[in-house]
């Protein structure tokens, strides 16, 4: 994952990234923590994961559906970076975005 820029005029000379965001979360097959390659295999991404930034953790709903996720920013060995939770309750990963 990228490190924190050490000053203000660092932060400005990288380039920034966009996160887009998938219609819908994509659903990620069960993932093995032996097989590297769990993340490229939604075909989305491409290449093993080498980095893994978070957990980032939302929560709330209980009054209607529970929500509680754990985001990550994920990092392949190709540069991709995608955006994922992983959903508590439905015991799932899901890919919600994709940076560039």
């Amino acid at each position: 994952m990228h490190d924190l820029p050490a000053n203000h005029h660092e932060a400005l000379a990288a380039p920034p990234l966009c996160r887009r965001l998938l219609p819908r979360p994509v659903p990620l097959p069960r993932r093995d923590e032996a097989d590297e390659h769990w993340l490229a295999a939604s075909g989305l991404v491409r290449g093993p994961v080498v980095r893994m930034a978070g957990p980032y953790r939302i929560s709330g709903g209980w009054w209607a559906r529970e929500v509680e996720r754990d985001y990550y920013f994920a990092e392949t060995a190709h540069g991709d970076i995608a955006w994922l939770f992983y959903d508590r309750p439905r015991d799932r990963w899901y890919i919600h975005g994709i940076l560039d």
